[in-house]
């Protein structure tokens, strides 16, 4: 079974590291939830929790080789372990070379193998224009153009 981190702050992993664990085990991947600060950078080993039968359960295991991190990681108490994923494995955010959504959209387009792919995208700039692409598309969502957050906020 393939192991892959998923890197956030919170002691408990929320219910979106939950459905990702159960999905990720009908492909025979293993999710292993940590904290910076559940990585042993000596012995090379995370202090982190897997789900099992619907409960999460601590376990000591190497470093898993791919992390899907929280840009939230990134404070400066972290740099050490930071530091040590960067050359050791692969970071699905490393904060070098970002994009933005925007330029992502424009560069999937560009690539013949993703461009299919690529889900209509608008800059919403008035509840009209919602309006008009709710019309066109019948089922949107909204999404920060400059946020990490899982919510948006309408006033």
């Amino acid at each position: 079974m393939k192991t892959v981190g998923f890197m956030r702050n919170s002691a408990q992993p929320n219910r979106l590291v939950e459905l990702t664990a159960k999905i990720s085990k009908y492909y025979n991947t293993e999710i292993v939830y940590m904290r910076p600060k559940d990585i042993d950078i000596n012995a090379g080993k995370v202090n982190g929790q897997i789900l099992v039968n619907d409960d999460w359960h601590e376990v000591v295991m190497e470093i898993p080789p791919i992390i899907d991190i929280s840009p939230y990681c990134f404070k400066r108490r972290n740099k050490k372990v930071i530091d040590y994923l960067r050359a050791n494995v692969l970071l699905t955010d490393n904060r070098m070379n970002r994009i933005n959504k925007e330029r992502l959209q424009v560069e999937l387009k560009k690539d013949p193998n993703y461009s299919d792919l690529v889900i209509p995208t608008k800059k919403v700039q008035s509840f009209t224009d919602l309006g008009i692409f709710l019309k066109q598309h019948k089922i949107v969502v909204l999404k920060p153009v400059r946020s990490e957050k899982d919510e948006v906020f309408i006033r």
